[in-house]
């Protein structure tokens, strides 16, 4: 019994560890910028924040997304995620300027 509780606390160790490290990883400015989320927002992006993401790129896909399915769009050219604005590409080579929500990447119209 003994030894399972003390593998179950290593385990337990391990993990929170791990947990630790990923968070430890994000820079001061993607930390900024996550603080800023709203509670569901930063629950979305730290399901994402694997195999490399950033807090900024995982962000810019999903701002992709949401202005996509609005837009033909290309691609994000600049992104200013405290001002709330980002600078596309629409897939026939125009360049728009698309104003959102800072805290839930909602497209404002």
């Amino acid at each position: 019994m003994a030894m399972r509780n003390i593998a179950s606390i290593i385990v337990l160790a391990v993990f929170l560890g791990l947990g630790y490290a990923q968070a430890a990883e994000m820079t001061a400015q993607d930390k900024a910028v996550f603080d800023t989320l709203s509670p569901q927002l930063q629950e979305q992006v730290k399901s994402q924040l694997t195999g490399g993401n950033t807090v900024r790129g995982v962000l810019e896909t999903m701002l992709l997304n949401e202005i996509s399915e609005l837009f033909a769009t290309n691609r994000i050219l600049a992104v200013d995620f405290n001002e709330g604005v980002a600078i596309v590409e629409r897939a026939d080579g125009d360049v728009d300027t698309v104003y959102f929500d800072t805290t839930t990447l909602v497209i404002k119209k």
